[in-house]
């Protein structure tokens, strides 16, 4: 039983990495619900250590499908998926939890349940008063994950807002980037001063969205929120 297991999940991966890589959303979302949902979560987890930037990211667009079908049919299940990736970000768990924050943030934005119940852990992630993570890349999935809740529901993230404004000042320019999304998409007029001295900053950075990994940089963000404020 467990070698089918094993197999099994080893053929699902094998089915499922070239189609995040060459498939659409529609065909990524057909292909998954063709499994037993938990059966799935595993591999899915497994590409956030993926070889290529774009699987790495389309996993995680592909987690908050299933997510987003286990909470329709049963919430518990979903629960069970937030719990892991929680636990992936804990020192005790022994690993680092890449693509956690993000696939949190996906999940969170694409189901109100979820989101209504875990907000608050994904903001705890910038705080320093909170469950802060300490790790430069896990920083950046945690402002993503905000940025992408923010996307369909900026109220739940709102509060995060100083926490993310800190980020403005960090020589990371994905960091700055990412905060710089964030505020206009949550509005935060506060952070205009540092839009401000950021507008002419040349620095890229590239933000995955809409299943595409997008070119993109600081003073482009800066102006948007200029725009915006």
């Amino acid at each position: 039983m467990k070698t089918n297991e094993i197999s099994g999940g080893r053929e699902i991966k094998r089915a499922l990495r070239p189609l995040l890589l060459e498939g659409s959303p529609e065909s990524v979302e057909t292909e998954l619900l063709s499994y037993p949902l938990r059966r799935v979560v595993s591999p899915i987890i497994g590409f956030f250590c993926d070889r290529e930037e774009l699987v790495r990211w389309r996993a995680v667009t592909a987690l908050g499908m299933v997510a987003n079908a286990l909470a329709r049919e049963n919430m518990e299940e979903a629960r069970v998926v937030m719990r892991r990736l929680m636990w992936t970000l804990n020192d005790e768990s022994g690993g680092i939890g890449w693509g956690a924050p993000e696939a949190m943030g996906e999940i969170s934005a694409v189901n109100k349940r979820v989101a209504a119940e875990y907000h608050r852990i994904l903001c705890s992630y910038v705080s320093e008063e909170g469950n802060f993570l300490e790790h430069e890349i896990l920083q950046r999935g945690a402002l993503w994950g905000l940025c992408r809740l923010a996307e369909t529901d900026p109220e739940k993230v709102a509060a995060a807002a100083p926490d993310v404004r800190i980020h403005l000042a960090s020589k990371d320019p994905v960091k700055q980037g990412l905060a710089l999304l964030f505020a206009a998409r949550t509005g935060d007029h506060t952070a205009r001063p540092h839009a401000e001295a950021l507008k002419s900053s040349p620095h890229p950075f590239s933000f995955y969205t809409e299943w595409h990994v997008t070119p993109t940089t600081v003073g482009d963000q800066a102006q948007n929120l200029l725009q915006k404020a």
